[in-house]
């Protein structure tokens, strides 16, 4: 009485997890109703757990054992063309390269469902994008400005340096006691001269350091910003991806 009993059971319980779409549970409890009672009948409906669950080459398994368990099923014509179908589709998938995601079937027929297939993640930019070049463009231009600053400050120390040679030399002439001449006056004007120079030099010097600096971590800001995101559907959830340029 319960090898008639229970497989009827278990054949219950795999239904109600087919028709809900839990086709591992479905497939298990149908291959222990299968074991108990041998119906060839419950080998079809393991093959179309299979078939739904994307499966194709265990389910063309299923499929040949079920013909040839019962040869005259009355939807014989039926099965063939499910044999024919899930041998496209192991072909299919083996011809698929190992880094590329199958496809889903999409099952036809009784019992069908509706598969969705993920779409295709965004690709991240290159790091030589307009965005990263003009960062890049930045960064150079303000080095090469803070560089010229550099070079206009150690003009300014020159200036000074001969500011102060030649005012020691207008020291030593006061201290012989030399009268006003031609040549005080010109080093007095020397003295002058260089002094506005060594002004001119650090202060335009001191200006181009800041903006070169400036301008270079505005620069690598700009290079470093989150414009570069791919979104990645997932099952179950969703991958950002995020591309750092410097």
């Amino acid at each position: 009485m319960d090898k008639v009993r229970r497989p009827r059971e278990l054949y219950q319980q795999a239904k109600a997890a087919f028709d809900l779409g839990e086709y591992d549970r479905a497939i298990a409890l149908f291959k222990e109703a299968h074991s108990i009672s041998g119906a060839p009948r419950l080998l079809y409906n393991i093959a179309q757990s299979y078939r739904l669950k994307q499966d194709c080459a265990t389910a063309l398994h299923f499929y040949g054992r079920y013909l040839r368990a019962e040869p005259d099923t009355p939807n014989r014509d039926k099965v063939q063309s499910l044999i024919a179908e899930m041998e496209e589709c192991v072909q299919r998938q083996a011809m698929v390269a190992p880094t590329q995601e199958v496809a889903p079937i999409v099952p036809t027929g009784e019992n069908a469902e509706t598969r969705t297939t993920l779409p295709t993640p965004t690709s991240l930019p290159p790091k030589d994008s307009p965005r990263n070049r003009r960062g890049a463009g930045m960064r150079v231009a303000g080095l090469a400005t803070a560089a010229l600053g550099g070079l206009a400050i150690g003009s300014g120390l020159y200036f000074h340096w001969r500011a102060s040679v030649a005012a020691s030399d207008l020291q030593v002439l006061y201290e012989k006691g030399g009268t006003w001449s031609t040549d005080f006056r010109a080093k007095e004007h020397a003295i002058g001269r260089f002094n506005t120079m060594s002004v001119v030099m650090h202060s335009a010097g001191g200006m181009a350091v800041l903006a070169g600096l400036t301008t270079y971590f505005w620069g690598m800001r700009k290079g470093r910003s989150l414009e570069d995101v791919a979104i990645v559907p997932r099952a179950g959830g969703t991958l950002i991806e995020c591309a750092w340029a410097f």
